[in-house]
């Protein structure tokens, strides 16, 4: 299964490192798995086998969310993501 996985940031924190842990296991079971996020130093766990893109997730104004819904819909279509 092809999977994207969208967070606003890989900084430290639980939900950071619980996103970190579910995209390496799911590529260890065979997955496509690919992360897409702001980015930051947890990104640097992530396996090999595992996609990283960067998105300005942190958008809060109407015009930053609309940019970010593009990009991602951009993304999804060319990774050809089940979920």
């Amino acid at each position: 299964m092809r999977l994207l996985l969208v967070t606003n940031q890989l900084d430290l924190g639980g939900a950071e490192r619980f996103v970190v842990r579910l995209a390496n296991e799911l590529a260890r079971r065979g997955h496509a798995v690919h992360v897409a996020s702001s980015g930051g130093p947890l990104a640097a766990g992530l396996l090999p086998d595992v996609g990283q893109w960067e998105v300005d997730a942190r958008a809060k104004s109407p015009w930053g969310v609309w940019h970010l819904s593009r990009q991602l819909g951009s993304l999804m279509t060319g990774l050809d993501v089940d979920l």
